[in-house]
């Protein structure tokens, strides 16, 4: 991540690049221009002679005389057309490129950010570059009377620092030392905490969309066709790009509108300002303040300053509204309540709180945050481990449970017990202003490298600059070409490099897969990473709710490591019972306990103790005993354990005793005394799949507040707890069909290493059956066979993993060795990652991305953030749903996917009568009719001009790009791998047929401009017709049901790719070749010859042959070009797309053969008086179809070494 900052200052309009050297073209030109006169040669021919040759030679007749209008004034008008060009390009791509902007309409400053020169300047550009994607901006300098200097960049704030000569954002310290808390700097330069996005009026983005490089290239390409008398095709083009970019502009405010959505609605919340609590609106809150906390039904909202509807301004920006579907303005109202969130992040001071995070992260299980420990010498780490600190922005407080432990410098002489809360972030440095800016700006201002695209146009531009230079060169020779036309063609032959259609095409396979995605409940906040999915190798899951259930099933406690016998709860000893009863953080809420599932267990069918949360003690009345928490020190990743300190009442006897729970292995070190054959037990129940949780305690003779180091010592090991997490009924079914495929499922868990290795085994993650862990031992590294004693000491640690057969195992103490040694690389040949930390996951994703893999990783929203952000493609799920769907539900989801626009239009509609039905039927029942919205939403299917991505606050999480609600399978990932590689393979073929259309335009018109002809407006328009409707059916192709054996191609920078395409254009550049200089040419009569098309079309049997034979050619290439097997679906015969390919080719041959009068009429064709050129054109177009089926079949076959068909 880099920031690079440039000093600028308006220039004067008259001295702007793109004003001043084009203002002295001009009157350079209008001076040469004022210079020329016309030509008069003498002519002898008569009158009407004169008139024809004149219309030929674009002359003019004044007095019955012929004037040919001199080359100096035809290069005059052409160079005016020239520099109207480029004074145009050179305007607009100030609007293109913030670059070129800060080059054509600024002066440079430079990049040294001197005080002087800040003063002197009044705008800043600044440009932000993160991995592929770069964001830049000109923003202006603000400044007030006391010389501080600030930007706005991002909805970010950033201050200029004179020492640092540069702008430094305006960023919460996150990271300050707890003993300073009472000091910590309170930023009252803080903008307003609000997360509303500006929301753009309706001709502010059409504007922008019309200027797209691509919608003024189509502009420019129709003024030359207009130029050229085709009219019709002309405005049939100008309309489709202007409707195209009115609905991608709706599409975006629609958008805007429902991320606004996520905004938070002000809540009166109470703040200490000035020795005093006073209540203010959430949004003047700034970060340093300190706040009393409530639950969500406490909170009041507070008086908004806006209360303008978005719907109805989004009625009023777009003309003729009231002639629209009332549908395209309808935007769900979701945040009513949201007042009631948490409104920024905030470090609990004191007390206890139980928040839902859900909306947030997914985690259904509610969390219970703890105070702060002021006292620490440590610096606040919010990421790992003081994550339990904090309340994060968008959460919910259930519960709260203050005391009166106040920092020093509030006072608190009323001993008034509430839960206080320092102020870390607010607006859009909050996590949900992160999660709302990532949505906008993926969608809005990314700019993601084409390689491929780019690749592709350089080498058809290549082509066409040929191609149009050698019939400028031709046609210069005859004297009596009618240069104007000439040169207008030329260009036009040049504009064949970029189609009409290649906006909408680049944008359709992406927003299609969005929209299917969406109909199985899986959402995407950054839509670039969809073709990534179609790359990735390497599928990384999380063990423990991904793989495996997260209800955990009660096997035994084991508190005898001898004879290893496991227990009931009832029957273990008391000193485990009082372990289970009083470690853990449990709340109630929604009637029922909740909390983690190891940690319900014990209560689970338990009557003989109960829990109250309120008073957070556990009871068992039939032994009279009573265990009241006293301070919790909640599990961290890092330590694999965690403890309460307990005040034991048994019978009037009361003390203090310390509980401990965690990794057997993590407990072992704090021990008294470790028993015998201590590990040899744990093993023996890791080995056979279970998960093993090490009960400790000791007594604590006063207990004083100590520090956890403190307490956590000199322990008394008391029982295992044995539990069952059992594999999800379908997930070992989705890991083989990975596995039949070509990708490398591994696993990164937080648990044991030999609880993992029974997980995998299950999964049979290694055809292999042997099953390796790396050790170090005697400073040398061994592999120990699991089940076995065969160790085997590597002397070359690399060669030998590398060749090594069999499931290699690997724990995170041993991937720390490898860290520090440089030989963290050879982890991409592990299978099994156990005991590995937040930060381990992430590490471990990160070096399989350098080795070239492409990594999915599937986990939970909480543990596996660093990992699902890092991975190419990242899914958290997020259901609370319980067990997957069944098999049904997917042919049902498929049946939706298959559906035609007219019948997801009418499932929408009997959406919507049902929804009627059932809210009537609840009426009244306020709750009821929510829930029944709420559900609607979700199944509500994609309606008219839904083109993109819809996001609803909830949907998406901030854990991962892609958040799956569909169920808890990881089926989702098999939905999104076939999505992806359908993407990438509709993309990579579109390209082909991209370059095959554009070198085919290319030719076609050059060979009928060589001649001074051209294709009629019906001709052009109907080709320009069903060319976008092959574009739009081409890219709404579907993936295979199930995952093919094969890799797709990544790039096109592939043997088979380049193979295909230049046969094929070989193919069809010599047919065309064949057809206008064996068949069309000889056969054309004397008066054909003398027909020159630079004012009025007249039909030619050369232009009929090329058009036939071009519309032919347009058929096959998406025709057989079609991805097809093994990776997306066979072409229906039944389907639409079909139809409109097959009938068209069909169209030709007939036509070709000259059978009907009335469609050589209505299509302007002619044909000679012989049989034989028909017949001839006939074989040829036959001949073409059939080998470029053969072509494309048979490259495809080379490559997969399978004959595959394509219907």
């Amino acid at each position: 991540m880099t920031f690079s900052f440039e000093l600028l200052n308006l220039r004067p309009t008259l001295m702007r690049f793109d004003i001043w050297p084009f203002v002295i073209g001009y009157l350079a030109l209008y001076s040469w221009w004022s210079t020329l006169d016309e030509e008069a040669p003498v002519e002898t021919n008569p009158l009407m002679e004169k008139i024809n040759k004149a219309t030929f030679q674009g002359a003019e007749i004044y007095n019955d005389e012929v004037y040919y209008e001199s080359m100096e004034n035809i290069y005059a008008r052409l160079t005016f057309i020239g520099l109207v060009f480029f004074h145009s390009l050179t305007y607009m791509s100030s609007f293109w490129s913030v670059q070129m902007k800060s080059k054509i309409r600024y002066y440079s400053g430079g990049n040294k950010l001197s005080l002087n020169n800040v003063k002197n300047y009044k705008f800043c550009k600044i440009q932000f570059v993160k991995q592929q994607k770069s964001y830049s901006d000109i923003v202006t300098i603000h400044s007030d009377q006391t010389n501080k200097y600030w930007i706005y960049f991002m909805e970010n704030k950033y201050f200029y620092d004179e020492t640092k000569e540069s702008f430094i954002r305006l960023k919460p310290n996150v990271k300050f030392n707890l003993k300073n808390l009472e000091n910590h700097e309170k930023l009252e330069e803080y903008e307003k905490n609000s997360l509303l996005i500006p929301m753009k009026k309706f001709n502010e983005v059409l504007k922008e969309q019309l200027m797209e490089p691509f919608s003024f290239f189509q502009i420019f390409s129709v003024s030359l066709w207009l130029l050229d008398e085709s009219r019709i095709y002309a405005l049939f083009t100008l309309s489709m790009l202007f409707v195209t970019s009115c609905t991608v502009v709706i599409q975006r405010m629609k958008t805007m509108l429902t991320l606004r959505q996520m905004k938070l609605n002000p809540q009166l919340i109470t703040v200490y300002r000035k020795k005093q609590w006073i209540k203010i609106s959430s949004e003047l809150l700034v970060p340093g303040d300190i706040v009393i906390l409530q639950t969500a039904e406490q909170i009041k909202p507070a008086a908004k300053e806006n209360n303008n509807d978005d719907e109805q301004f989004l009625r009023q920006q777009i003309p003729f509204s009231q002639h629209l579907p009332p549908k395209l303005f309808q935007v769900e109202t979701m945040n009513v309540d949201s007042y009631k969130s948490v409104p920024c992040d905030i470090l609990l001071l004191n007390g206890q709180v139980v928040v839902n995070e859900s909306m947030l992260t997914g985690e259904s299980v509610p969390q219970v945050k703890e105070g702060i420990n002021q006292h620490q010498n440590e610096q606040l780490d919010i990421k790992n481990k003081h994550k339990s600190n904090v309340i994060f922005c968008g959460t919910e407080i259930i519960q709260l449970q203050g005391n009166t432990q106040y920092p020093s410098h509030i006072n608190n002489d009323q001993k008034q017990s509430h839960c206080l809360g320092l102020v870390l972030r607010t607006g859009f440095d909050t996590a949900k202003g992160k999660l709302i800016k990532t949505v906008f700006y993926n969608n809005e201002n990314a700019n993601v490298k084409q390689t491929d695209g780019l690749f592709i146009v350089v080498v058809l531009l290549i082509f066409a600059l040929s191609a149009s230079a050698y019939v400028l060169m031709n046609g210069l020779q005859e004297e009596s070409r009618n240069k104007n036309k000439l040169f207008i063609r030329c260009i036009l032959i040049v504009t064949t490099v970029v189609p009409p259609e290649l906006p909408m095409i680049l944008s359709i396979a992406v927003n299609q897969s969005l929209a299917l995605l969406q109909l199985r409940k899986i959402f995407c906040t950054e839509p670039f990473r969809i073709p990534l999915a179609g790359k990735v190798e390497v599928l990384a899951f999380d063990k423990t709710g991904t793989l495996t259930n997260d209800t955990l099933v009660f096997s035994g406690i084991v508190d005898n490591c001898i004879n290893r016998s496991s227990k009931s709860k009832s029957d273990c000893s008391l000193y485990c019972q009082q372990i289970l009863a009083g470690c853990h953080q449990l709340i109630y809420a929604d009637n029922k306990l909740q909390g983690d599932p190891i940690e319900l267990l014990f209560f689970q069918q338990n009557n003989q103790w109960n829990y109250q949360t309120q008073q957070k003690y556990a009871q068992n009345k039939d032994l009279g005993l009573s265990l009241y928490q006293q301070q919790v020190f909640s599990f961290k990743s890092d330590l694999k354990r965690m403890s309460t300190v307990v005040q034991v009442d048994q019978k009037g006897q009361r003390h203090y005793r310390l509980l401990v729970k965690g990794a057997p292995e993590a407990l072992q070190q704090l021990f008294q005394e470790v028993p015998d054959e201590y590990e040899y037990c744990y093993q023996h129940y890791s080995n056979l799949g279970y998960r093993v949780l090490c009960l400790a305690d000791r007594e604590i003779e006063q207990y004083e507040n100590q520090e956890r180091e403190e307490l956590e010592k000199n322990l008394v090991f008391r029982g295992f707890l044995i539990c069952e997490s059992p594999l999800k009924t379908d997930t070992q079914q989705w890991i083989q069909k990975f596995k039949s495929s070509y990708f490398q499922p591994i696993i990164i868990t937080g648990d044991n290493l030999l609880t993992a290795i029974a997980v995998g085994k299950q999964l049979k993650l290694n055809d292999n059956q042997k099953t390796y862990i790396l050790d170090y031992h005697d400073n040398n590294y061994v592999l120990i066979e699991h089940g076995t004693k065969n160790t085997k000491v590597l002397n070359n640690l690399e060669k030998e993993i590398t060749k090594s057969e069999g499931m290699l195992c690997i724990s995170s103490s041993i991937m720390e060795k490898l860290i520090d040694q440089n030989l963290i690389k050879l982890i991409i040949h592990f299978s099994i990652f156990a005991r590995m930390s937040p930060k381990q996951k992430e590490t471990i994703v990160i070096q399989f991305k350098k080795q070239g893999k492409g990594v999915l990783m599937c986990g939970d929203g909480t543990n596996d953030v660093g990992a699902l952000k890092k991975a190419d493609v990242g899914i958290a799920l997020v259901t609370n749903q319980g067990e997957e769907q069944k098999e049904e539900d997917e042919e049902e989801e498929e049946r939706i996917a298959n559906l035609s626009f007219t019948e997801q239009m009418q499932q929408v509609k009997k959406q919507q009568e049902e929804l009627r039905k059932k809210m009537s039927e609840a009426k009244g029942d306020k709750e009821k009719m929510k829930n029944i919205a709420n559900q609607h939403m979700q199944q509500q299917a994609a309606g008219l001009f839904d083109m993109g991505p819809s996001y609803k606050f909830g949907d998406a999480c901030i854990a991962a790009p892609f958040t799956s609600k569909m169920s808890t399978s990881i089926r989702c990932v098999h939905t999104i791998l076939k999505q992806g590689i359908c993407t990438l393979v509709t993309t990579i073929q579109t390209y082909k047929i991209m370059a095959l259309q554009s070198v085919l335009n290319a030719y076609s018109l050059s060979a009928l401009h060589m001649q001074s002809l051209k294709m009629s407006e019906t001709q052009m328009t109907l080709m320009g017709i069903l060319g976008a409707a092959y574009y739009f059916c081409y890219s709404s192709a579907k993936p295979q049901r199930n995952l093919s054996k094969i890799k797709p191609s990544f790039s096109i920078f592939e043997f088979s790719f380049f193979i295909s395409l230049t046969l094929q254009v070989i193919l069809h550049v010599w047919s065309m070749h064949y057809a206008i200089h064996h068949i069309a040419m000889p056969n054309m009569t004397e008066l054909e010859k003398e027909i020159k098309n630079d004012t009025e079309f007249k039909p030619t049997f050369l232009n009929t042959t090329v058009f036939l034979l071009q519309l032919l050619q347009q058929s096959c290439i998406f025709l057989f070009n079609h991805p097809g097997e093994p990776h997306m679906q066979k072409i229906n015969v039944k389907s639409k797309f079909f139809k409109s390919l097959f009938i068209p080719l069909v169209l030709c041959i007939i036509s070709a053969f000259n059978y009907s009068e009335m469609l050589n009429s209505y299509l302007e064709l002619t044909f000679p008086s012989s049989e034989e050129p028909s017949v001839q054109l006939t074989m040829l177009c036959v001949f073409v179809t059939i080998t470029n089926w053969l072509i494309e079949k048979g490259t495809k076959t080379l490559k997969y070494k399978k004959w595959y068909g394509f219907i």
